[in-house]
């Protein structure tokens, strides 16, 4: 899967959920996957879609793994 399917998969789930945790966002997508202005830029589309970004969420369950 490449970033922009991820991506997609993210933000879908953003939507649904009414946000998302950091710790999803970096446990998707993580750190040595991304450019730092790629994720600069996920961050700011996050936030024009109205999709508040947290720091942790226990109730939530990540609906992602990694590989």
């Amino acid at each position: 899967m490449d970033h922009s399917e991820i991506i997609k998969e993210l933000i879908e789930h953003g939507r649904e959920s009414g946000y998302l945790t950091f710790e999803e966002i970096h446990r998707t997508i993580p750190e040595h996957n991304i450019k730092p202005e790629e994720l600069d830029v996920l961050f700011d589309r996050l936030q024009e879609m109205g999709i508040p970004i947290i720091k942790k969420s226990e109730e939530t369950p990540s609906i992602y793994s990694l590989p």
